[in-house]
Formats: structure tokens, C-alpha cells, sequence
């Protein structure tokens, strides 16, 4: 007997099902089947039978794939197993096994052909030929469900070719081949030749070899195979089959009916423009799936062995809410349009009728937060809803999860707590032990660089492990960066050079421990490495990445299966064993990895790191979407799994263009892509059938959304097909006026006027408190006068020097920066180090680089020889390069070779300069218990300033000239040297300016200038920025005519100039793009304009 129980409510089929399992009881400890597609249904209807039956026990809830090999395995006799050698996964290795002889014959020249233009080595499996193999297992498990008459045909085919595979194409000539050589390696028929003589044998009467269960029950189906349909129609004869089909209409089977009836012994052809001219529009569009399924089933009687009965179940949502006195929303009645199918039903739909929207949304994150916002605002206005009543379905679970995760959980910005659950997430998604693992051997077969060090070091399994937090970790990388590391493991990653490769830096590390950092101490292209971390923490990191770089390089090598396990345990052993034996994350990977080794143990090829990591990510993904469902909170999942469960509120989000409905694809070989037959499998189809499903499954509010934006370029981007053909089918039923507020286009911007303001079809779009303050702050914005630390301006002309003790160092250091200084006395520090972490190799040195060579070449205590002869050493490019080897600081091969050339001329053109004013010797003066220093060229001052003339060496320039002035036996010249600031003589050095000899009553009077003026600027902020201010008044001294565009254009900058107004410490002083009109015409600006730079410049003169 074969019973189809139809419905449009799933909840009336479970109940149904459920008083079938309490009115025919099975026996004592004997468990129950159910036949369901997916694991959240089996979840579903274990609550829905336990509802109504006050228990749910011993029910198991199989798919349909190993279910009815059980009935064909227990109906021939054979042993009843899970495991089927035809399953893609096996069958993959299989085919690998096999691929040598097939590869031998003639019919596989086109398959010979391309496997020679990429592979190498005949004796490793690479991921081309692990890719071929996986397509073809994939493309013989699609002819074993939809085309068993071809595998029937080839399974019999002798040695001999025949007529039939002379008319193949020339490119799948050697599947029948293959399936040949398969069936001397695999000793069990098929599935599809399994059931074809359970079907002959039930035709002919035969009973089955093993007792049988009693019942065999479908719930919630709709999609199967033909053959397996065929099977099912075939076991009605002995075994009670009761189909619970979920379907849009009654009227929908009398038309399959009909088509039969019309089509005769062409009934299987796929159903053509005819059919769906015939059908209601919104089912020819999105229903074909479940049309044809229904077709199959309803087939034409050959099958069908035992009786046959139908029963029907559909409910009329507008004749229920018409009896309870409620006006029907026009989701219910599109549910009951579906079911009578009369085109005498006018569809109405009232302004604020909220039971279905369409959603564009402008961007992906608005996305996310106007589905937020609207599903805060039904649980407001319904008491009754609760957030297991909600479910959010989209085909991009994996991209949308972080927007998820910030949105739903930024509590502060609606003061509501939504508790919510993502599903259908695999363990590769999640970071522990199995994503570290994959990412390891990512990076084993690919490249180790700083970056994805650095990702690795975070994963929490491994900080588990050795006990490190992410500040532990941070620092970790800044040691490597200050070590040089940048890729590769050792010298085999770097062509050779083993210089910024992980080895390489931890070589460095030990001998900073023992050994001095100076230029002689190097071994081979390896200097030792001092830091300011301590011994244990290098130790202890040392040990880390020591561990990370062994089996780093062991992963580099193929290998068999075997010994795959055994290396990947071995890692698990030294890195993650907390994990693995704390965890049934571990548990998993243990079972996953001996599973695979048994499947691929008589693979004779070594396997690369790269088809390893392909296997294990799709072992993994396996386990995805089994927990999580029915959580009681919010649950948000991925198409498949939840697509026919009744919710009150079903929301379809991220329904974009691009990745719905999903395209086929398949290999041209694959004959499934030559001709479509009813019942084919078609992703396009299902995809398409969600919306239809959720329209029936949905009990009070259908929400779709989809991007109709483009993120990067603003563009407007369409819907997809089947939300369009829905939409325009919708407008076409409703009348205009019926039509506002179906189709919702919110404003891109979060934070415009019209979320907070209701129309006369929808609320208030936006729950967000805190846009909403933003909004009202933005509507009585008034622009406030510029305020910041250092505004207004409140400096003391007639300020009383008090004589405080002022070290050298914080004069120079304020004269230089006096806004970093203040801000600095005040404990606050305007600028932080930038450490960005380097993953490629330069071939030059910046600037700063070599800026940061020359100073400490020049000026170290190396070249101050005792007799006063501080002339610079000429370091040749040789020279340079002994002394930077085993550092990593200069660039790699022969552009080593030019920036040391570069080195050399600058210092060469520095010394050659020095030489031809006279003889250098260093002199030092007491001040104030201070010792100072500075250098004498005959009888002059000299300040060698390694990069260009900027105005901070102008400054410190100048105080050493007062003091030199004031303290020594006699005034002098100060001569100040830097280098060219032309092109063309960018490497040479001049004589840039010079200070004349100031008496010393003067340069007394201009130094208790400078001393006030620092003590001040110690507590009030100097309103002069240093860069601008000495540009302006060089203008003016100068006479120049629009001598303010010269401060503006330094304070500004220009599309080529970084302007000083964008530093940090003028932004906490002067506020966040300041206008130079602040300072202009100010009279405490110009005051102190004119007090520190006048002198300055009375005694100047530029070269």
C-alpha cells in the first residue's frame, strides 16, 4: 500500500504521522524510521511528534540515500551496512587506483591528453588529478541515481566495443572503460543494479531474503531520484509506504495527472513551455522542483506494484481567519491562491499589511541591520512571538557571519538583547584545532609569511597549548619584525638566501644570546640579535616557532596516506595536545583522519600537502549543519536545512544575483549536461522552490531581502530572476494603490530623516537608538569654533622667567618639536609607533633607512678618535656590506649592491666636503653641570645635518650657536651642512647656511629668551607649529610678496605635500583640520613669531 498524505502546512502532516505512530504501535524496543532530507527537520519533527504524542522514542530519522539501500541490501540479502564503496568519497580513490591502466587505452587519449599539460611526477597525486578523479566519482554517482539504464548497459559491456559505445562522443569514450575497471576492483553492484532487481523480483512476486521493516515513512521529501521513486512504487507491494508530501496545492497533482494521461509513453520528457503556460504563474516560476518530483511519483502505474491512495489536507488560511473574525493578510491569501488555483481570487493588500515585504537593501551591512530593526519591531507590537518563532535563511551564511555577529550583538545601540544562533557552520569556519591544522598545511604548501604567522599564532588552540595571550602574541611579532623576518621557512622557500626567512631570525636569537651585536660577530650571513625582551620569553618563543618550523618543512613533502596520519598526529602531539585530548574537536579529527586512511590505504601514490588539505577541508564539512537548530533562540542557517519548517516570522536575507539561484555546474563530459531528463537534479530549481516553500511554510510575516548595491562603486544592482518574476506576478494580482510598501527601498544612509519618520504604509524603519540621537544631534548641529587643547590661544608675552633647572635635552627637544613636547610634559603621547608587518622583500631603502645608516655610521663612538681627528671614515660599498651582513637591513642580491653604493657617495661627497673646509676636530663645554659637545672646523662651528635642511635642525642649530657663543672663549661661525635637495645631486652634500658670530651680552640676552619661552612652553602650548611658522617668517624676512601662502601651503599641504596640519600632535593642539586662518592676523601668533624667529633670522644667512 502506498499512501500519499498531501499538505500545505507541515505542522498537519507531523500531527497526522504522529497519530499513525500512536494508533499502530510498534513493537516493545523496536525503533521507528522516518525517512526526512535534513537534519533540522528530523529535529523539527522528533518536538512535533512529542508534542502530540506526549513522547518521541526509539525514532530514528534516516536520509534517504542509506534508508532505502537498507530496504535493497535486507530484500536480496546482502549485509546491511552504512557503507557504500560507490559513495563519492571512495569511489574517488578508486578511480585514482585505476587510472593508470585506463589511461593505457586508446578511447582515453582526450583524458591522457590533459592530464600530461599539467602533471610532472606519475607518481604523486597532485590536485589536478585529485580534482579529475573527485569529478569523475561525482559525475558516476549522478549516473548511478538519474541514469542507471547507462550504467545498467556498461556494467554488462564484454571487451569487445559495440554499436553503443561507437556512438559515444570522442571525450567520454572511456567512461564505459572506467566503469569496466571499477567493477574488477569493486566486488558490490551499484545501487541503481541493486534496485532493478529488487523491482524485477517484486514484479515476478519473489519475496524479500530478509524480514523487511513494516512500514516505510516519508515525511517532508521533495526531491528524490527516479529510480529511487521507482523502488518506493515497487516496495508498496510489501511493505506499507506512507508518503507525507508538503506541496502548494491539490491542484497541482490533477494536472500531473493530466500530463500523463496526454504525454502517454513520453511522459518523462522535462516539462516544457506548455506545462507552464498551464500553470499558475508563481508556480511556473518557482515550482518546477516539486512539480516534477510529483510527476515521478504519480508516474504511470508501472512501478506501481502495491495499491495505491491519496489523502489531502490543504488548509484555507482565509476561510481560518475569516472564522476567527480576522481579517486575512495577504500572505494568507497568496497561501490559499496557491491552493484553489481560481482566477476568480483577487489578490488585496492593505498599506500597513507587513505579512510579506520585499527588501532591497543597500549594502550588506544595512542589510543585516534593517532585518534587525524589523524583527525588533514585530516582537514588539506581538507578545506572543518569541524568538524561536524566527528564522533568518541565506545562501551566504559563511560572508554574512561577522556583519551578523557585530550587528545583533551591538546591545548598546537599541537596548535590546535579540539571542540569536548561526548554524550550518563547519568546524574549518571556527578557529581550534581542525582550522589550525588546515591553515597549516595552507601554508605549508603554499608560503610562510609574517602575515599568516601572525594569524596562526592567534589561532586559541595553539595559545591554549603554550599558555599565550594576544599581548604575548603581539609581541612575538614585533620581535620577529625587529629581527627581519618577513617569508619562508629557511633558504629552500628563498631561492637560496636564507636571509629574513623564520630560521633565519631564530639563528639570530640564539646568538644574541651569547654573542654581542657588533659588526665583527657574524656568523656566516647571520648577526646576532639583542632585544630588550628577556632570555625566557626568547627561549620560550624560540621554542614555539621551532616547533611551527620543523613541521613546517616536513609538510613540504608528499607522502602516502599512512604516513599523512601519522605526520598530522605527530603535529597534533607538539602543538595541540591540550586540544586533542580535552576536546571532541579532537575526538573528530582522530576518527576523521583513521576513517580517511582506511578509505585511501591502497593509494600507492604520494599525496602533496595541497590534495590533503583539499580532502580534509570536505571531511570536515561533512559535520556541517547537524547542531545548532531548535536552539530556542533566533536561528539563522543556510537554505537547505530549514527550508519547509514552519515559522511565524521566515526572513530570506542575502538573496543578491550573483549567488541566487545557484548555476550548475558540471564537467562537459558529464552526460547529465547532453540531454535533461524529468526528475534531473538542478540547482537553479531548488533554489527557486525556497521561495515557494517559504511561502507556504511561513505563518505571519515573510520578510526577502537581497544587496541592491554595489558596495565598491554605488552601483544599483538588479534582484534576482525569481524575486522579480514573484514581484511583477504580485503587481500584476494587486491593484496600484495595493502596491505601496511591498517592494521597500530603505535610504543607503543609516542615519538620513526617513528611518526614524513612519509613512502611511510601514513604522519608523530604524530601531537604533543611537542613530537616532546622532540624527537629532546632526538636525541642531550649529558648527562650534574650533576647540582643542591648545585653543584658544593663551600664551604670556610679559612672562616672568622663573629660572627653573631646564636640561639641554628638553630646550633642543622644544626648540625642535614644541607641541610634541608640551604634550609629552603633560604625559600625553601624540604620536604611536606604527609596526606594519612586512610580507614582502624591498629592493631599496627608503629615506628613513638610510638616513638612520649615515647618522649612526657618522656619529657613534667609533669614529671620535682620541686625538680629536673626528673626520668620517669612507666606507667603501665592500665596506658596507661587511658591516650590515647577517642583519637584514639592506635589500637582497644586486640591489644590496646599489644602496651601498648609494651609502658610499653620500659619504663620500660628506667627507670630501668636510676635507675642504679644514680640520675637524670635537670640543666640549660645561653648562649648567651639563656636558656638551660639538665640532670645530677651524675656527668655525659645524652642524652636519644627514638628511635635508629642515627648520628642527635650524633650531638646535641655533641654540648651540648661542651657547657656543656665550660659553666659549670666543663667538663664532656656525656652518651648517645637509644634503642637496635637487634631483640631479640628490646623493651630494653643500654648505646649506650658516649663523654669523653673535657677542656674547646678545647671545646671553637671546638664550634667557629661549629659556622662558621653554618654560612656558612647558605649560602652555606654543601657538606657532614649528614647519609653518618658520616658512612664514622666512617669507616675510625675505620680502616676498604673498608671503602667507607659503604657511598655508606648508600647513595645508598639497596633493604631493603632506601638510603639517594632518600631524597628530597639531590635531590634539589645534584641532582636526585647522584652518591656517587661525594663526593669520592672530596677535599671540604673531607675537611669538616674532619673538623666537627675528633673532633667528637677523643672524642667518641660507646658502
Amino acid at each position: 500500500m502506498l499512501t500519499v498524505y498531501r499538505s500545505n502546512r507541515a505542522e498537519w502532516l507531523a500531527e497526522v504521522l504522529a497519530a499513525q505512530l500512536r494508533l499502530n504501535k510498534p513493537k516493545p524496543f523496536q525503533s521507528v524510521e522516518i525517512m526526512v532530507n535534513t537534519w533540522p527537520t528530523s529535529r523539527w519533527l522528533s518536538e512535533q511528534i512529542a508534542t502530540f504524542n506526549g513522547i518521541s522514542a526509539l525514532i530514528e530519522f534516516p536520509f534517504p540515500n542509506s534508508h532505502l539501500r537498507k530496504f535493497v541490501q535486507l530484500f536480496l540479502g546482502l549485509e546491511v551496512t552504512s557503507k557504500d564503496p560507490w559513495n563519492t568519497n571512495q569511489l574517488t580513490w578508486e578511480i585514482i587506483d585505476v587510472l593508470p591502466k585506463l589511461l593505457k587505452e586508446e578511447e582515453s587519449k582526450h583524458l591522457h591528453e590533459w592530464i600530461q599539460k599539467g602533471s610532472n611526477n606519475n607518481k604523486e597525486l597532485d590536485k589536478r588529478i585529485w580534482t579529475l578523479a573527485k569529478s569523475i566519482a561525482n559525475t558516476i554517482n549522478e549516473y548511478i541515481l538519474y541514469r542507471p539504464d547507462v550504467i545498467a548497459q556498461w556494467w554488462n559491456l564484454d571487451s569487445k566495443p559495440t554499436k553503443s559505445l561507437r556512438d559515444l562522443p570522442p571525450h567520454i569514450k572511456w567512461q564505459p572503460l572506467l566503469l569496466r575497471l571499477l567493477k574488477t576492483k569493486i566486488k558490490s553492484e551499484p545501487i541503481c543494479l541493486q534496485i532493478n532487481e529488487v523491482v524485477t523480483r517484486l514484479k515476478r512476486k519473489e519475496h524479500s531474503s530478509k524480514e523487511l521493516p513494516r512500514d516505510l515513512l516519508i515525511f517532508g521529501v521533495s526531491s528524490l531520484a527516479p529510480i529511487q521513486i521507482e523502488l518506493i512504487q515497487a516496495l508498496s507491494s510489501v511493505v506499507n509506504v506512507q508518503i507525507f508530501l508538503l506541496t502548494p496545492g491539490q491542484d497541482l497533482w490533477k494536472r500531473c495527472k493530466s500530463r500523463r494521461e496526454e504525454l502517454g509513453n513520453d511522459w518523462k520528457v522535462p516539462m516544457d513551455g506548455m506545462w507552464m503556460l498551464k500553470t499558475p504563474r508563481i508556480e511556473a516560476s518557482l515550482g518546477r522542483m516539486g512539480s516534477e518530483f510529483q510527476q515521478l511519483l504519480e508516474g504511470s502505474g508501472e512501478y506501481q506494484l502495491g495499491e495505491w491512495q491519496e489523502k489531502d489536507l490543504f488548509s484555507m488560511p482565509v476561510k481560518i481567519a475569516t472564522y476567527n473574525s480576522k481579517e486575512p493578510t495577504f500572505l494568507e491569501q497568496l497561501q490559499e491562491s496557491l491552493v484553489v488555483n481560481k482566477a476568480s481570487i483577487q489578490l488585496h493588500r492593505k498599506h500597513k499589511d507587513n505579512s510579506l515585504i520585499f527588501l532591497e537593501s543597500p549594502g550588506q551591512r544595512r542589510q543585516v541591520q534593517l532585518i534587525r530593526d524589523q524583527i525588533i519591531q514585530w516582537l514588539a507590537t506581538d507578545d506572543t512571538l518569541q524568538p524561536r518563532d524566527i528564522i533568518i535563511m541565506t545562501p551566504q551564511v559563511k560572508r554574512l557571519a561577522p556583519l551578523i555577529s557585530s550587528v545583533f550583538n551591538d546591545i548598546s545601540a537599541t537596548n535590546v538583547n535579540l539571542p540569536w544562533k548561526i548554524t550550518d557552520r563547519s568546524q574549518i569556519e571556527k578557529p581550534g584545532l581542525i582550522q589550525f591544522i588546515l591553515e597549516f598545511i595552507d601554508i605549508a604548501s603554499s608560503r610562510l609569511t609574517a602575515l599568516n604567522l601572525d594569524r596562526l599564532l592567534t589561532n586559541p588552540a595553539l595559545q591554549n597549548q603554550f599558555k599565550l595571550d594576544q599581548d604575548e602574541v603581539d609581541r612575538i611579532t614585533y620581535c620577529l619584525y625587529e629581527t627581519g623576518f618577513r617569508w619562508g621557512i629557511d633558504e629552500k622557500d628563498r631561492n637560496g638566501n636564507s636571509t629574513h626567512s623564520l630560521e633565519w631570525c631564530l639563528e639570530r636569537w640564539l646568538l644574541g644570546i651569547v654573542l654581542p651585536n657588533e659588526p665583527n660577530f657574524v656568523e656566516g650571513d647571520i648577526a646576532p640579535f639583542s632585544s630588550t625582551f628577556t632570555v625566557n620569553e626568547i627561549t620560550k618563543w624560540w621554542n614555539l616557532l621551532s616547533l611551527l618550523c620543523k613541521h613546517l618543512k616536513a609538510l613540504r613533502n608528499s607522502r602516502k596516506s599512512n604516513q599523512w596520519v601519522f605526520q598530522l598526529k605527530s603535529i597534533v602531539t607538539d602543538l595541540l595536545e591540550n586540544e586533542s585530548n580535552r576536546t571532541w574537536e579532537g575526538e573528530l579529527f582522530n576518527i576523521t583522519i583513521e576513517n580517511w586512511s582506511q578509505d585511501s590505504n591502497d593509494c600507492i601514490l604520494n599525496i602533496q600537502p595541497l590534495v590533503i588539505k583539499e580532502i580534509l577541508t570536505e571531511l570536515f564539512s561533512l559535520e556541517n549543519g547537524r547542531f545548532g537548530h531548535r536552539s530556542g533562540k533566533i536561528t539563522i542557517s543556510a537554505l537547505e536545512p530549514m527550508r519547509a519548517i514552519p515559522h511565524r516570522v521566515i526572513v530570506l536575507m542575502g538573496l543578491d544575483e550573483l549567488v541566487f539561484p545557484r548555476s550548475e555546474e558540471r564537467p562537459s563530459f558529464n552526460l547529465l549536461e547532453q540531454k535533461r531528463l524529468l526528475g534531473d537534479p538542478n540547482n537553479c530549481d531548488k533554489d527557486r522552490y525556497v521561495l515557494l516553500e517559504a511561502i507556504m511554510s511561513c505563518r505571519q510575516h515573510l520578510l526577502i531581502t537581497w544587496n541592491s548595491r554595489d558596495e565598491k562603486t554605488g552601483e544599483k544592482l538588479e534582484a534576482p530572476a525569481p524575486i522579480n518574476q514573484c514581484i511583477d506576478y504580485l503587481k500584476n494580482e494587486l491593484s496600484e494603490s495595493d502596491q505601496l510598501g511591498l517592494v521597500q527601498s530603505p535610504p543607503p544612509n543609516p542615519l538620513s530623516n526617513e528611518n526614524f519618520i513612519a509613512t502611511e504604509y510601514q513604522q519608523p524603519i530604524s530601531c537604533d537608538r543611537r542613530n537616532l540621537e546622532a540624527r537629532i544631534f546632526l538636525d541642531n548641529f550649529t558648527k562650534p569654533k574650533q576647540t582643542a587643547l591648545g585653543i584658544p590661544f593663551r600664551w604670556e608675552i610679559n612672562y616672568k622667567f622663573k629660572e627653573s633647572i631646564l636640561t639641554n635635552d628638553i630646550v633642543k627637544s622644544w626648540l625642535r618639536a614644541p607641541q610634541i613636547t608640551w604634550l609629552e610634559h603633560l604625559q600625553l603621547r601624540s604620536r604611536e609607533k606604527k609596526i606594519s608587518i612586512e610580507t614582502i622583500d624591498t629592493f631599496n631603502l627608503n629615506e628613513l633607512q638610510r638616513y638612520q645608516l649615515l647618522n649612526e655610521e657618522l656619529f657613534t663612538q667609533n669614529n671620535l678618535e682620541s686625538d680629536n681627528n673626528v673626520l668620517p671614515i669612507l666606507l667603501g660599498a665592500d665596506d658596507w656590506q661587511k658591516k650590515l651582513r647577517g642583519q637584514g637591513i639592506l635589500p637582497p642580491k644586486s640591489a644590496a649592491e646599489l644602496e651601498c653604493e648609494i651609502l658610499e657617495a653620500r659619504i663620500a661627497s660628506l667627507s670630501s666636503l668636510i676635507r675642504d673646509l679644514g680640520e675637524l676636530e670635537e670640543k666640549n663645554l660645561q653648562i649648567n653641570n651639563e656636558n656638551i659637545t660639538y665640532l670645530i672646523i677651524q675656527e668655525d662651528i659645524l652642524v652636519v645635518e644627514i638628511g635635508k635642511l629642515k627648520s628642527a635642525t635650524i633650531m638646535s642649530a641655533w641654540l648651540q650657536h648661542l651657547q657656543v657663543c656665550l660659553y666659549d672663549d670666543k663667538p663664532r661661525k656656525t656652518l651648517i651642512i645637509s644634503r642637496s635637495t635637487t634631483k640631479s645631486s640628490q646623493h651630494q652634500y653643500k654648505l646649506s647656511a650658516e649663523f654669523t658670530p653673535i657677542l656674547k651680552k646678545d647671545a646671553m640676552e637671546m638664550l634667557q629668551t629661549i629659556y622662558m619661552l621653554v618654560e612656558q612652553g612647558l605649560t602652555e602650548c606654543w601657538p606657532v607649529p614649528p614647519q609653518s611658522g618658520w616658512e612664514l617668517f622666512k617669507a616675510r624676512y625675505m620680502k616676498k610678496t604673498n608671503s602667507n601662502n607659503y604657511f598655508k601651503k606648508k600647513w595645508k599641504g598639497s596633493f604631493n605635500q603632506h601638510g603639517e596640519n594632518h600631524n597628530s600632535e597639531m590635531i590634539l593642539c589645534f584641532g582636526y583640520d585647522c584652518d591656517a586662518e587661525l594663526f593669520l592676523g592672530n596677535k599671540i601668533f604673531e607675537n611669538c613669531l616674532n619673538i623666537l624667529y627675528q633673532p633667528i633670522l637677523n643672524n642667518f644667512t641660507a646658502r
